[in-house]
């Protein structure tokens, strides 16, 4: 979860949102390309909340405060595999 919090969230998507989406709207983009990027943009919110649901689920997983908490987060796992590129 560190390399997906730090790396994905924070640098890589961090400079993907801060410096190329910035100035791509700046560009005349056709109707295609910035639906393109629309759809970028929506793809880094759905994973931030994602990556942050299973971070929490996990530790309330090790803190063993709720048993139930397994159901909760092996879903979410599957769900970030789906989204992954490449990973199925």
């Amino acid at each position: 979860m560190d390399f997906f919090r730090i790396y994905a969230d924070r640098c890589h998507h961090g400079k993907e949102e801060d410096i190329l989406f910035r100035e791509l709207v700046k560009k005349p983009l056709s109707t295609e390309e910035r639906n393109v990027l629309a759809e970028l943009v929506d793809e880094h919110v759905q994973g931030r909340a994602l990556v942050h649901a299973i971070y929490e689920a996990n530790l309330t997983v090790a803190r063993c405060e709720n048993p139930a908490s397994t159901e909760t987060l092996l879903p979410l796992l599957r769900r970030l595999i789906e989204v992954l590129p490449g990973a199925h």
